[in-house]
């Protein structure tokens, strides 16, 4: 009997001595853990400080800009060169200003009114006919953003999107901000955005083009008759010797070529930011849309996503 009152007495001592170091390693994880956090939020907070930097960067490149030589935007300036990659205590930041109205402006679509201006209807439909996409792109769009519910011949109204599963509805056409809420457009999947997103951009107005900066399919698609080879080496001029106006531009073309009778000239003022804040642990991506002007530049819109930095490395190239 005493000798199995000891035998008890220890097991019961091993179970004491089992659930005192369960409980004491919980007690070390659950520190570990919160340290962690911790460290995970202070970091979290330290990128978001250096993005804030970075969009206070481009705000200020472009005030500069718009003060000593805001008549004319071209890629030979100060705010078109990428911020020289910068690395502090373990982050880095790099970034890159383009220019907004070097693509088609979706708004423009449409007149003050309401109604489909025609003559930018013609210059959306020769853009997707350079990028060799459907030509009903157009009228899906354009029944998207319109304010009736008469569908175009290849369009897609109200009824089309209730029938959908799950079904939704169209919201309101100035809501409609960035390139990526066309994706609840009909035939605008994400490799139609892919395709688009170089070229296309959402304003919160009417803007005008600028030829100092647009790519070479929006070219082509603003003047009718340009070949590829004749619009390569307008882009390839512009490099070295921007065009000054519309006038120098138009001098430019040869063959009694006319642009397409829509807004164009060689002044921007909004610009979208692309940046990314690289850290040890994760990877913070910003893009934003600046209106520029002489004093301060005004942030419209900022999107931020955070990458894990496994999947951010897997992802390059």
């Amino acid at each position: 009997m005493k000798r199995q009152q000891q035998g008890m007495a220890i097991i019961m001592a091993l179970l004491i001595v089992a659930l005192a170091a369960t409980a004491a390693a919980t007690v070390l994880w659950q520190q570990s853990l919160w340290w962690r956090q911790a460290d995970n939020d202070r970091a979290r907070a330290d990128i978001r400080l250096i993005a804030d930097a970075g969009v206070g960067w481009a705000g200020d490149i472009l005030a500069f800009d718009a003060r000593s030589s805001g008549a004319v935007d071209h890629l030979g300036e100060l705010w078109a060169q990428p911020l020289p990659q910068t690395e502090a205590e373990q982050t880095r930041i790099s970034g890159q200003l383009s220019d907004a109205q070097g693509r088609f402006n979706v708004h423009n679509l449409l007149l003050p009114d309401g109604k489909e201006d025609a003559v930018q209807v013609q210059l959306y439909r020769r853009l997707l006919a350079q990028l060799q996409l459907p030509a009903a792109l157009a009228d899906t769009l354009l029944d998207w953003l319109d304010a009736d519910d008469e569908q175009r011949p290849q369009g897609a109204e109200s009824a089309w999107y209730a029938a959908q599963q799950p079904s939704y509805a169209m919201p309101p056409a100035n809501r409609v901000q960035k390139l990526a809420q066309l994706r609840w457009v009909k035939g605008y999947d994400s490799q139609v955005l892919a395709r688009l997103a170089p070229h296309l951009v959402l304003l919160p107005q009417r803007s005008a083009l600028n030829v100092n900066t647009i790519s070479l399919p929006l070219m082509m698609a603003l003047v009718p008759g340009l070949g590829r080879g004749q619009a390569q080496a307008l882009i390839n001029q512009r490099s070295t010797t921007y065009f000054k106006d519309k006038a120098d531009f138009g001098l430019r073309l040869t063959g009694n070529l006319v642009p397409l009778a829509v807004e164009y000239g060689v002044r921007s003022d909004y610009f979208l930011l692309q940046s990314e804040i690289r850290h040890p642990r994760s990877m913070l991506r910003v893009d934003a849309l600046l209106l520029r002007n002489e004093q301060a530049s005004k942030v419209l819109w900022r999107e931020e996503g955070v990458v894990p930095v496994a999947a951010a490395t897997n992802g390059e190239s």
